[in-house]
């Protein structure tokens, strides 16, 4: 029969703070990646522009949604942190929300007011989902016919 040492309890304490140091590098590798994929994410938002053949992508899901019986299509759908107020405004349906936009949001509905609004679309705003504090967490915007 070998005999085989016991581990200390200071060495069983070390394997334990390793594996604790282990996870921690992990959820912070994880922290980061996130925050640097918001991150791109939120600049891609403020340069988009609306596309070229916007026309033709709306005239195609609106006839799909109209064809389904449905009178309100969803165009766009963001975090409200990309807000200038981060929802507030579109949270109490104040009528001035449109002025809280900003890069991709505030050409779609650029585009909105030039090409649909005079041919009797509307355009609503809401808030989708609230984060954990039950502040806005995402915005959606519907045209509506």
């Amino acid at each position: 029969m070998s005999a085989t040492e016991i581990l200390k309890p200071t060495d069983l304490k070390k394997v334990s703070n390793d594996a604790e140091m282990a996870k921690a590098k992990e959820a912070l590798a994880h922290m980061t990646a996130a925050d640097e994929a918001r991150k791109n994410f939120q600049e891609e938002f403020m340069k988009r522009d609306v596309r070229p053949n916007v026309g033709e992508l709306l005239n195609q899901a609106m006839r799909r949604a109209a064809e389904n019986g449905s009178s309100v299509l969803k165009v766009m759908e963001f975090p409200a942190e990309f807000l200038s107020d981060r929802g507030r405004a579109i949270n109490n349906s104040e009528p001035d929300w449109p002025k809280t936009l900003q890069g991709w949001a505030e050409r779609g509905y650029a585009y909105f007011e030039k090409e649909l609004a005079a041919k009797g679309f509307h355009l609503r705003a809401e808030v989708c989902e609230f984060d954990k504090e039950g502040r806005p967490g995402k915005v959606a915007l519907y045209v509506t016919w």
